[in-house]
């Protein structure tokens, strides 16, 4: 604790207030921070959400790894906003967290490993370190955890840190994300939304908007995203971009470091980041636009569950889509009980002119985001 205690005192004078999440290894960067005077100042929170329920109630989704980059990054956007509520006017709050696979009673399939992310208003830094699997003890793994958790803290705060006690063969993996300025101006909500165009190039509006948008989380972006845009410009007859959302009605926002990997893939393809999660707050932004979406995506439009089982709810809803223009252009998907259109769904008669369904004959892809990342994971382990 010695060679700890000057730069847990100097992360106390700081300024930078702090909410820690923590998965459980590792966790004991909180009573390290705790115990040296002057925690109250930099530690507004301190959680350790151990069970998997736990964690998904505290991303309000179940991830789809419980160690991973993405659930790291997800845990320090959840816990930057905490901060930034409880911080008051301070806007040099500090998100932390720590997800970790280390020595348990049980032998453990995959690398003994640690993922630490932290999100500020102006980065978002992640480290990940594979520990030699069977070299160290509980203790000692956590110990390690503990001092990356730290480690990576500071180095967000701008302090320097003491050396880890790495072995031969290991070293930390950190990257650093600083956003362009435009992107970092929709993240904070000062700007609606701007484009991103082939080449990389970031603008904040264009000259002629496309006809059509398609929406997605693009995590990531896949072939039958690209023969979905390719049939509906030729069905809309005009271009269509995709939208990325970086704020979500029942997700974390979106970290720097994701944003930045997710604008990346589209390299021939203009794409516009948003602040708008809803459908109405995107038909909003863009009047006289055509959404293109999945099956699913369509029944949640016209399901009353979604509107908080009001269908008076969704029908004034429905009613302002139309009067902005928008409409839906539906795109089948495979599911559990087979190839499902639009065209199988009992649409109100109100609002039967919003939508269109792409025939099966036109466009087809049973590929998902999901199944590529689950399948990308089960390789990886």
């Amino acid at each position: 604790m010695s060679a700890w205690e000057p730069h847990i005192r100097a992360f106390h004078a700081s300024g930078r207030p702090t909410v820690l999440a923590i998965t459980g290894g590792g966790s004991a960067a909180i009573s390290r921070l705790l115990a040296v005077p002057g925690g109250s100042r930099s530690v507004l929170e301190a959680v350790v959400p151990y069970a998997n329920a736990s964690l998904a109630d505290w991303l309000k989704r179940e991830p789809d790894s419980f160690c991973s980059a993405d659930t790291a990054l997800m845990m320090a956007s959840v816990a930057w906003q905490r901060a930034a509520r409880l911080g008051g006017e301070n806007c040099n709050v500090i998100g932390a967290a720590c997800t970790a696979s280390l020595v348990s009673d049980s032998p453990k399939r995959g690398a003994h490993r640690c993922w630490i992310a932290t999100q500020s208003a102006h980065e978002t830094r992640l480290a990940h370190l594979e520990l030699n699997k069977g070299a160290r003890s509980r203790a000692e793994e956590e110990s390690l955890a503990a001092d990356l958790m730290l480690a990576t803290l500071f180095e967000t705060a701008g302090q320097e840190a003491p050396p880890l006690p790495l072995l031969e063969g290991e070293s930390v993996q950190r990257r650093v994300t600083l956003p362009p300025t435009l992107i970092r101006e929709v993240w904070h909500g000062e700007r609606s939304h701007v484009w991103s165009l082939p080449g990389g190039e970031i603008i904040g509006q264009l000259e002629k908007p496309p006809r059509g948008l398609i929406p997605g989380s693009f995590n990531p972006v896949h072939s039958g995203h690209r023969e979905l845009r390719a049939v509906a410009q030729e069905i809309l007859g005009g271009p269509v971009a995709f939208e990325l959302a970086i704020v979500n009605a029942d997700k974390p926002p979106l970290d720097f470091h994701s944003i930045d990997q997710r604008r990346a893939q589209f390299g021939a393809e203009p794409l516009v980041v948003t602040r708008a999660p809803l459908f109405i707050d995107k038909a909003r932004l863009f009047p006289n636009t055509t959404f293109v979406v999945g099956y699913d995506t369509a029944v949640r439009l016209i399901d009353p569950r979604f509107y908080g089982q009001s269908a008076t709810q969704m029908h004034a809803a429905l009613n302002e889509l139309r009067e902005l223009g928008a409409r839906f252009l539906v795109a089948g998907r495979l599911t559990d009980a087979g190839f499902l259109t639009f065209d199988s769904l009992a649409v109100p008669a109100a609002f039967g002119d919003l939508f269109a369904s792409i025939p099966e004959a036109r466009f087809r892809a049973d590929v998902s985001s999901t199944e590529l990342r689950r399948s990308t994971r089960a390789n990886a382990d």
